[in-house]
């Protein structure tokens, strides 16, 4: 039944109690009698809404926030949680500059020189970064004995996974001995990287020595 109705009864029925003959103390009697009867019988009764538990601590609530993709197979809907990456974060182990020493092209190890003869040195390198060598980069003294060369620039630019032969013009020194070198690739901004490579030789004029030099 509507609720509409009992109002509406209710309203009715004070208005014909109220207009009734009679002394006054007679319609508040009749006024609180429909009102008590029309309360218990017709007006619903009060209650209490029930409220439902709160989610237990231990309840796992799905993380609508995580981005899914969805492939297709065979008609089936497969959903695979998407991986953060960041871009500028490269693959493990690789890096912008990098190199590895291939080979000695000129003067091996332990070769025996005159002092004071000019010679060339020739190193080959593999670009194992994931940069592109340019003509700015260049094969730069390290450490040990610098026999006269210097810092000298790459001949032609070298993209990732090629090689290039690097070279640098030394002078034997004068005293007889052995005489070591390091030497290693670096940027255009002047940062060593890659492999170490090193010049080793004897400089001996005749006379017998086995003295290494620094």
């Amino acid at each position: 039944m509507s609720r509409t109705y009992p109002r509406l009864f209710f309203l009715l029925f004070l208005t014909l109690a109220s207009s009734a003959c009679g002394s006054g103390s007679a319609k508040q009697n009749i006024t609180a009698t429909v009102t008590s009867t029309l309360t218990q019988f017709i007006l619903p009764p009060k209650t209490t809404p029930t409220l439902s538990e709160p989610p237990r601590a231990d309840t796992a609530v799905p993380n609508i926030l995580t981005p899914t993709l969805t492939i297709e197979v065979s008609g089936i809907s497969t959903f695979t949680p998407m991986i953060e990456t960041s871009n500028s974060v490269l693959p493990s182990g690789s890096r912008c500059n990098d190199a590895i020493f291939v080979n000695d092209m000129t003067i091996p190890d332990g070769t025996v020189m005159s002092p004071e003869k000019e010679y060339r040195k020739t190193w080959r390198f593999k670009n194992t970064g994931t940069c592109r060598w340019t003509t700015s980069y260049a094969i730069g003294f390290a450490y040990g004995s610098k026999m006269g060369g210097s810092d000298t620039k790459l001949p032609n630019s070298v993209d990732p996974g090629y090689t290039v032969d690097v070279s640098i013009e030394i002078t034997a020194p004068k005293d007889n001995g052995w005489y070591s070198g390091w030497w290693r690739l670096k940027s255009e901004a002047g940062d060593y990287f890659g492999d170490f490579v090193f010049i080793s030789i004897l400089v001996s004029d005749g006379r017998e020595t086995s003295t290494p030099n620094s």
